[in-house]
């Protein structure tokens, strides 16, 4: 088998090589968004693991402390004994029980028993605390729904968890007790610290019994108070009416549970009815996933939506009003900071409901990746961040500093949108939610990476393939259309598909258009066609072929005709209209240069309608060439008229001498009467029309042959054109007939005027909410397209 061999021309050897670079380009690029994701990774598992560390040490520390106070000495014992077991239980109980301990105390020793007032004194807000974390963890192992909502609440629940004791105070007070009891202190906490409590419990319990009648009844008493505190209340309701009574924080925290559980039985109750919908299939299946798209569209507008967040928080904990309220103003400023004249525009929108917010979310992003808005750089954010929370900022500036060297090749829109997760994120989250934000942006990242280097094959193919079109031009020419005038196109007409631009060009250059021409057709047309862009290539080139065949001045009146037109043929596919029309009008026109040319082109682009129509031609091809045949000879019929004229004198001469001879047959004189009575009328009409609308213009002429069977009769002779189209001919010229009808109305309804296009275009722009949404998209995404 022969290998055939191709070779690239100059031009398609340096795209060939230019496309090579970008895709180089793009995967240097790829690899540096995948070390950046690496780096950001193992900065979130350092933070997560110090995180660890500090609960870890937190922990021993409150155990080491309970450890303490059973072990410095008997007093200490008995104290911390009594105080830990008050510390667990609820209820009245517990508190009788702890003042009958402290009262014997005082029997025992009156300066033990001054200290553990004070001590229970201090203790009050740790007991509240650990009988709030019982709670919530009984909550939590209820599973279901309860368990998911307490972890979904995790983050608003650290919000009001109390400070761990000091230890150094415990130690203080012991000394009280005793003078060792620091000491003994120091050496348990080593020895001991890490004990579980209720072992250390356990030993001391025993201790206490060992020592003597009144101490066993000490151990008795203690063993009675965590009887009483120690059993579990079953059911969920008991354990949130056990959070309201710890005040009004834990009372919040019980209504917030209880609010997002009732939501979480919905859920359930929602997604069981989902999924009995998918199980049945065909359009019951389509509907349940038409709602999971509107349920994600609606969760991705309502996300960020940070008045929801901090309302919630105030509900659960109302000490943090004033902060919540301080965080709105901060946040607003920050929003304003980047939004500037469109600021309040958006803030219109969001006030308008969560679909005003989705529209205003995306009309944000888009003006940001048009350039139009500038987001804050992260020092700003960063600083903003910590007028908010020290901590956060703290948090923020170490992950800049570790992200930062591995992405300092990446576009300053990635750090800036990292950095924004930051300031949201960290302040209102958790560190893993912030973590994976910023790797979720990295895949989004990568999944634009791809999107970008396929639309520069896209765009590189579409270039080689105009090059061919354009090989007529210069080369400055060539350069110009293919590097400048698709950006400048893009941005001008709010149109972001740079590959068709790209084939617009090569096919209104193909049709005869100069490169200025060709550039002047692609920009009009892209304002009609922004919503359909594959057809941009055709309406560009049919525009440029009625211009030069019409001698319309501007395209723009072209444009107008071509979109008029179709809505009156019976032509469905654009592209077979492209072709079809300007021949058809063209062959028209030439015949009536006298007249207005957009006079003239509208009544031609109306009677190749008609034939369409009447003829039954979705194609346009045998309706172009009958209307050429019709024009033809339309025009030597009313220009060649004294010719006419005279052939039919002639004719009448031949027929007498037959007559006269006898020699005629009934058809011979039947055709001596039609030509007599063309005679008498064409010259009649000749007299009174000639040099009139009646004779010079498209329209006049076909009124003209209506109003005279002669006329008709003569004009017709024999037939000429495919036969489907014989009966069309007969209607038109029937004034009466529904082909007449529809031949004047399409003459009305088609327009070629700039200033209809003008209207046409402001209505695709902006006629309805809709097309103002997708023409704002359109236009962000035109507004730098080359980027």
């Amino acid at each position: 088998m022969a290998t055939t061999v191709v070779e690239l021309s100059g031009d398609e050897a340096k795209l060939l090589a230019s496309l090579q670079r970008v895709i180089e380009k793009e995967r240097e690029h790829e690899r540096q968004l995948a070390r950046t994701a690496d780096a950001g990774n193992a900065t979130g598992n350092e933070i997560e693991a110090a995180l660890k560390r500090v609960q870890d040490a937190d922990n021993k520390a409150l155990k080491g402390l309970l450890s303490d106070l059973k072990r410095a000495g008997p007093e200490g014992k008995k104290l911390g004994d009594e105080l830990q077991s008050h510390f667990r239980s609820t209820g009245q109980a517990g508190q009788k029980s702890i003042e009958s301990i402290i009262g014997q105390l005082r029997r025992i020793d009156p300066a033990a028993a001054e200290a553990a007032e004070a001590l229970r004194a201090e203790f009050a807000a740790n007991e509240v605390s650990l009988k709030f974390d019982d709670s919530i963890r009984s909550i939590e192992q209820l599973g279901g729904a309860a368990s998911r909502v307490i972890r979904e609440m995790r983050d608003d629940l650290a919000s009001i968890q109390l400070s761990p004791p000091n230890i150094d105070e415990y130690v203080k007070h012991l000394r009280q007790l005793d003078p060792a009891a620091a000491e003994v202190a120091n050496r348990v906490r080593a020895e001991l610290g890490d004990v579980e409590p209720e072992v250390a419990f356990d030993r001391i319990h025993s201790a206490l019994a060992d020592l003597g009648p009144e101490s066993a009844e000490l151990s008795n008493q203690i063993t009675r108070t965590l009887a009483t505190a120690g059993g579990d209340t079953a059911g969920l309701d008991s354990y949130l009416a056990d959070l309201e009574k710890l005040g009004p924080a834990a009372k919040g925290v019980a209504d917030e549970i209880r609010t997002r559980i009732a939501e979480a039985d919905k859920q359930s109750e929602f997604d069981d009815t989902l999924a009995e919908l998918k199980s049945l299939g065909g359009e019951a299946a389509a509907i349940a996933k038409g709602i999971e798209a509107d349920l994600v569209a609606a969760d991705a507008a309502a996300a960020g939506d940070m008045n929801e967040v901090l309302e919630r928080l105030k509900r659960i904990n109302p000490t943090v009003e004033a902060s919540a309220d301080r965080i709105k103003t901060e946040l607003s400023d920050a929003a304003r900071f980047g939004e500037g004249k469109f600021a309040e525009t958006l803030d219109t929108l969001r006030s308008m409901g969560p679909v005003g917010r989705k529209v205003a979310s995306e009309l944000k992003t888009h003006l940001v990746n048009a350039g139009e808005l500038a987001e804050q750089s992260i020092d700003d954010v960063i600083l903003s961040l910590g007028k908010i929370d020290p901590a956060a900022e703290k948090a923020a500036r170490a992950i800049k500093d570790k992200v930062q060297p591995e992405a300092s090749t990446l576009d300053k829109t990635f750090e800036g949108t990292v950095q924004k997760f930051l300031a949201i994120g960290t302040a209102y989250s958790t560190f893993q939610s912030v973590l994976a934000s910023i790797n979720q942006y990295l895949v989004d990242q990568q999944t634009l990476l791809d999107d970008s280097l396929d639309k520069q094959r896209e765009l590189a193919k579409a270039q080689q393939e105009a090059a061919k079109n354009l090989a007529g031009l210069s080369i400055v020419e060539r350069d110009e259309l293919l590097q400048r005038s698709i950006g400048e196109i893009a941005n001008k007409a709010g149109f972001s598909f740079l590959a068709g631009i790209t084939t617009a060009l090569g096919a209104a250059v193909s049709r005869g258009a100069t490169s200025e021409q060709a550039v002047d057709a692609v920009t009009q047309s892209a304002r009609l066609e922004r919503n359909t862009p594959e057809q941009l290539d055709e309406t560009a080139a049919g525009a440029v072929a009625i211009q030069r065949q019409t001698g319309l001045t501007d395209i723009r009146q072209s444009i107008a005709l071509l979109e008029t037109t179709g809505t009156q043929a019976a032509i469905v596919d654009p592209a077979a209209l492209v072709e079809s029309l300007p021949k058809a009008i063209g062959s028209s026109v030439s015949t009536v240069r006298e007249q207005d040319a957009e006079e003239a082109s509208r009544q031609a682009a109306a009677l190749f309608a008609v034939i369409t129509q009447f003829g039954n031609d979705d194609r346009g091809t045998s309706s172009a060439t009958f209307q050429t045949d019709f024009s033809t000879r339309m025009d030597s019929f009313f220009t060649g008229l004294d010719d006419e004229l005279v052939d039919a004198r002639s004719k009448i001469e031949l027929l007498d001498r037959k007559i006269a001879k006898g020699a005629a047959t009934e058809a011979n004189i039947r055709d001596r009467e039609r030509l007599a009575e063309f005679v008498t009328v064409a010259t009649e009409v000749q007299q009174k029309g000639e040099g009139t609308v009646a004779f010079d213009t498209f329209f006049g002429r076909i009124q003209t042959l209506q109003q005279n069977e002669a006329l008709q009769r003569q004009f017709v002779g024999e037939g000429f054109g495919e036969k489907q189209f014989q009966v069309v001919l007969n209607d038109i010229f029937d004034a009466e007939s529904d082909a007449a009808r529809q031949l004047r109305s399409s003459y009305q309804t088609i327009r070629a005027d700039a200033d209809f296009f003008e209207r046409e275009a402001s209505q695709i722009a902006s006629g309805t909410p809709q097309l103002s949404v997708s023409n704002f998209v359109s236009r962000s995404e035109g507004g730098s397209p080359l980027n």
